[in-house]
């Protein structure tokens, strides 16, 4: 369990951070899913501060462990799943700036990616793991394997919502124009 939540919190700092530092893509994205209570906020400052507690949560699955950090994967990923629903009923096509960077329109595969990884908080909250500072230290081999099956858990999540909807959409794109 250790390494599908240690995965979860590496794409929340892969996301977070990137919001932190260029808002603009996820403030796009948010001023286009039109949230009635964001008409009044600075899109920017709310994506920036999003993207503060998605790194918070990271840190503290890496560092604490435990089920309050399990409990807030699980709160995270239910409120992106939610966001990126919105997204498709409102804004159909829009990026979601999600790394910071114009990826693939928000669609199934977002929301899908983003309930799996709240399962993952959801079944850590029940059993919970410890940090993975703490899990690599008792691995062996000092927990390489571990942190690179984590590392490569989390890159195939990233490309889950990222190049493999592009994937399919160029795909059906040729099916349709042969």
């Amino acid at each position: 369990m250790v390494g599908l939540l240690g995965a979860a919190a590496l794409v929340l700092l892969a996301a977070g951070a990137p919001k932190i530092l260029r808002p603009g893509l996820g403030g796009a994205a948010l001023t286009a899913a039109r949230l009635p209570w964001a008409r009044h906020l600075r899109p920017t400052w709310v994506v920036r501060l999003t993207g503060l507690a998605e790194v918070a949560v990271a840190l503290s699955v890496i560092a604490f462990g435990g089920r309050p950090a399990a409990a807030a994967v699980l709160v995270t990923f239910v409120v992106l799943a939610a966001f990126a629903r919105r997204m498709m009923t409102v804004a159909p096509g829009q990026g979601c700036g999600c790394f910071g960077q114009a990826v693939s329109p928000v669609g199934p595969w977002h929301v899908g990616t983003n309930l799996a990884l709240a399962a993952v908080g959801a079944a850590a909250t029940l059993s919970p793991p410890p940090s993975l500072a703490v899990a690599l230290g008792s691995q062996p081999w000092a927990g390489v394997p571990l942190l690179a099956l984590t590392a490569l858990l989390a890159y195939l999540t990233y490309l889950l919502m990222t190049a493999l909807p592009s994937m399919l959409d160029a795909a059906a794109g040729r099916a349709v124009a042969r």
